[in-house]
């Protein structure tokens, strides 16, 4: 007897394989590495200013949920920031 998939799960599979084949080319991880930079993943957690944190882990939530689609374990985000340390790597306009 086979297992039917449900719609939803097959949607997300075959959304990380598109993620996965966008970002694992040279362009799309110098567009990763951008949003890592932008979305605050490589800065400190903590604001005094009201409302400040809210926003950046916001911002930080949506990165979260992209590396987690793409399967990224800290050694692959590692690799990546450190990658990134070149101010090229995360140059994404020609």
């Amino acid at each position: 007897m086979a297992v039917e998939i449900p719609p939803e799960v097959k949607r997300q599979i075959a959304n990380g394989r598109t993620l996965q084949r966008v970002f694992n080319t040279p362009d799309g991880r110098k567009a990763l590495y951008y949003l890592l930079r932008k979305g605050g993943l490589l800065e400190a957690a903590h604001e005094e200013v009201p409302g400040l944190n809210d926003f950046k882990n916001g911002r930080r939530s949506i990165v979260v949920e992209l590396l987690q689609d793409l399967r990224y374990d800290y050694g692959k985000l590692y690799e990546l920031s450190v990658a990134g340390s070149e101010p090229e790597a995360y140059n994404i306009n020609p």
